[in-house]
């Protein structure tokens, strides 16, 4: 016996080498690293859930054939709740759904060429491994608007890898996976994933209800989701600010990653969110700080000038108050376009409307006290401010009507012309005067102010189409020193410039123009024009913005 047990007289026993590598559980295929193994699992686990098209109305499992979802509702919920699942009952995975073409159109021209009633698409869950039973999800309430309750829906935000990493076709399966389908009689819920190909591996699903009630097709962004986004956003004063991803698509600025406001802000939120940091923040300050400016520089100018009963001081006046009005009603603008949809369109309106105000303000400026003595006594002389109140009243319109084109070159080249023939049209006097002026002229004080002011509205020029510098670095530049920004500086900057030398020209030029008739000695000529074509831009603005409530109604 102890012969027996001594060891080494024991028979040798065989030892299996353990195999190299991580095992995946679900299609066992071994992986070199932990790092691969982990990226594979969730992958794989995707797959399979992809698969597992029928799903317990009970909880939340779900099996890839009919005979095992009724075992288990058999064994976990009891014979009596067995049910024949129907064609119905099966879910079916979506197309997937890349960029809408409707989101890509202008808010004011949602029109919709064909709507699907009765589907409804749903949130793709979370991967997870086989056996591990999947949380369930807290219920929300349900939104009510109309006649009726509409079903709630879901949203999952996908946080993977950070902005800087690129986003790879073999990274995961859920960046192009789009969900899968419920049916459900009365509503379509689209899920929208952004393209992030030239951005990071950041992904959210934004929800949009397609549905039809009293016969219209409507579509609405689902606002109860801001609820969960708010999780994630950081707050300030007047509520969270909330990444590109996760606000309707026209609210995006170019190249400009997160500081967005909520797209249903409240007046007070609007007002509250020029003391947080915003995107729109010093696109607010850097216009209303210098609308007070020139309402300062106009105090002063009072208190040597005579604007009530001096009449070459007129023309003078009714630049100023241009001068204070455009950079107002943009601060405006930048500051309430975030209460809704057609609010965003009236503040745009309302901007535009101010900018062509504010350069029939400088033509009449031009004319008085700026322009070339060569061409004072010419057809052009004459009718230059003419053309100007004609260029004023046609660029709004066309600005305006803009908003309702859908994105083209033809939109972009309209928009922007709008904004650079009438500055370009005032400016040919001066650079006339620059070029060939007389001997008089050149020696004038206000000629070198003239040329600088050309040099900050060609920067400014640059700024609004390049979009510099965050075209280079997005997400940079998103609070502060974006183009748009820049932009409004350097346009400031211009005008105080060509205030400075219409100043200069007024009071050297003085004796040379009284010893001619002075043709604005009525009111009407200067304040009078002003007020008329404001009087016809705020018409102009009116019809559109109640055709764009017509619009938003007939979709509402």
């Amino acid at each position: 016996m102890l012969a027996y047990m001594d060891s080494s007289k024991m028979p040798l026993t065989k030892v299996t080498p353990r195999k190299p590598g991580f095992l995946c559980s679900i299609c066992l295929i071994r992986l070199p690293s932990k790092d691969e193994w982990s990226k594979h699992l969730l992958a794989c686990g995707l797959e399979d859930m992809s698969k597992r098209k029928f799903e317990c109305e009970f909880c939340d499992q779900a099996f890839g054939k009919k005979t095992i979802l009724t075992r288990h509702i058999k064994r976990v919920h009891g014979d009596d709740r067995v049910k024949t699942a129907t064609k119905d009952q099966v879910q079916s995975t979506p197309k997937s759904v890349g960029e809408d073409e409707d989101w890509d159109k202008d808010p004011g021209e949602l029109i919709f060429d064909e709507v699907e009633v009765g589907r409804t698409y749903r949130k793709r869950t979370t991967p997870r491994l086989p056996g591990v039973k999947r949380k369930a999800v807290e219920e929300e309430p349900v939104l009510s608007e109309g006649q009726g309750k509409e079903p709630e829906v879901e949203i999952e935000i996908c946080e993977t890898t950070s902005q800087e990493e690129p986003l790879t076709q073999s990274h995961c399966s859920c960046c192009k996976a789009v969900g899968r389908g419920k049916v459900d009689v009365g509503t379509q819920t689209n899920f929208k994933v952004d393209d992030q190909k030239k951005r990071g591996h950041q992904k959210i699903i934004r929800v949009i209800r397609k549905y039809q009630e009293n016969g219209e097709n409507i579509e609405k962004f689902e606002e109860d989701t801001w609820e969960k986004l708010t999780r994630m956003a950081p707050v300030g004063l007047s509520g969270p600010t909330y990444k590109v991803h996760q606000v309707p698509e026209h609210f995006h600025e170019h190249f400009i990653i997160s500081g967005y406001r909520h797209p249903k802000s409240t007046p007070f939120q609007c007002i509250l969110s020029v003391f947080d940091a915003t995107n729109e923040t010093l696109n607010f300050w850097t216009h209303f700080l210098p609308s007070w400016y020139f309402l300062w520089i106009l105090r002063d100018l009072s208190d040597t000038l005579d604007f009530k009963h001096d009449s070459y001081t007129w023309p003078l006046l009714t630049y100023m108050f241009v001068c204070i009005i455009f950079p107002l009603a943009s601060a405006t603008a930048h500051t309430f376009n975030t209460m809704s949809d057609l609010a965003r369109h009236i503040c745009f309106f309302m901007d535009y409307g101010a900018l062509s105000i504010f350069s029939l303000g400088v033509a009449i400026a031009y004319r008085a006290y700026c322009f070339p003595s060569d061409l004072r006594n010419t057809w052009f002389g004459h009718h230059y401010t003419d053309m100007a109140l004609i260029n004023s009243v046609i660029c709004t319109i066309a600005s305006c009507q803009t908003r309702f084109m859908p994105p083209s070159t033809l939109r972009k080249v309209m928009r922007l012309g709008a904004f650079a023939w009438p500055y370009c049209y005032d400016s040919i006097p001066i650079l006339y005067r620059l070029f060939f002026c007389n001997p008089h002229e050149c020696l004038l004080q206000s000629q070198f102010i003239h040329a600088r002011q050309f040099v900050f509205a060609l920067l400014a020029a640059f700024l609004y189409a390049s979009h510099l510098p965050e075209r280079l670095n997005p997400g940079r530049f998103d609070i502060i020193g974006h183009s748009h920004q820049l932009f409004h500086v350097c346009s400031i900057l211009g005008t105080m410039d060509q205030m400075q030398a219409i100043l200069y020209d007024m009071k050297a030029r003085r004796a040379e123009l009284s010893e001619s008739s002075w043709e604005y000695s009525s009111a009407w000529s200067t304040i009078g024009v002003i007020l008329s074509v404001m009087a016809v831009n705020s018409l102009i603005i009116a019809f559109f913005s109640f055709k764009l409530k017509l619009i938003f109604k007939k979709f509402k």
